[in-house]
């Protein structure tokens, strides 16, 4: 699978949304998962790419590729997980400045 952002915008985004999203792919294409992330073996932090393609160890859940990564997001943003033939999964994170608690 490969997971990767996309900007949600109304009409033309605009450069700064265009930047944001861009500079997610990049954590998601070359960063780390946390260094709490549960699944780390012996301290060693995985590619977020490989959480998403390999099988966490000793992680109790069969061909789940689990991983742990904290993104500041700071506009609406899409999040396509693609696993080619067995389809992709868009989920939106929407950012908005009201107090939705």
């Amino acid at each position: 699978c490969s997971l990767r952002a996309e900007a949600v915008c109304n009409g033309a985004c605009s450069p700064a949304r265009t930047t944001a999203v861009a500079d997610i792919n990049t954590i998601l294409q070359t960063g780390t998962t946390d260094a709490n992330d549960p699944n780390n073996i012996n301290n060693t932090l995985r590619l977020i790419s490989s959480s998403t393609q390999e099988e966490a160890f000793n992680n109790g859940v069969p061909g789940k590729g689990l991983g742990k990564k904290s993104l500041r997001i700071n506009y609406t943003t899409d999040f396509i997980l693609d696993c080619g033939v067995g389809g992709s999964q868009r989920t939106r994170v929407q950012v908005t400045n009201e107090n939705q608690g």
